[in-house]
């Protein structure tokens, strides 16, 4: 029994990093394209990708990560408020830290890659929060398979 519970949560964990990396290859394209071709700030650039990603990410997790069928609104604001939390303000604040920190310690540095470095290290703190939240959300309202 625990050694199938070992290889259900190595299972889970497997397919998050999965989709979370996907999540994060879309994000850090959409960012990337918003600072790096449109020209925008990077916290515009990040409000958008985030976004974007959110809708995609909701549905990814439902279905092939957590396995949740039959959730749907039940879900999705409790999912929608941690990815908020997460991706707007906590992953907010990481990336204008390391901006301002980076800027102030390595001034010579190019903005595009201190922005891009600030927003992979932001999503790497989000993925363990998201991880945790998601788990809970998605047995609580649905019948999640591990």
């Amino acid at each position: 029994m625990a050694a199938e519970r070992a290889t259900s949560l190595r299972a889970l964990v497997g397919r998050f990093l999965v989709s979370g990396g996907a999540m994060a290859l879309l994000d850090l394209c959409l960012y990337s394209g918003g600072t790096l071709l449109m020209h925008w700030p990077p916290i515009a650039a990040h409000v958008v990708s985030t976004l974007i990603t959110i809708c995609v990410s909701f549905a990814v997790n439902r279905a092939f990560v957590f396995r949740a069928h039959g959730t749907g609104v039940r879900a999705f604001v409790p999912f929608l408020a941690v990815t908020l939390v997460t991706a707007l303000v906590i992953q907010s604040l990481i990336i204008t830290g390391v901006v301002h920190a980076c800027g102030a310690l390595f001034p010579q540095a190019p903005e595009g890659v201190v922005a891009i470095a600030a927003k992979i290290i932001a999503v790497g703190v989000a993925a363990v929060c998201n991880f945790v939240s998601y788990r809970v959300i998605f047995s609580r309202t649905g019948s999640a398979r591990v």
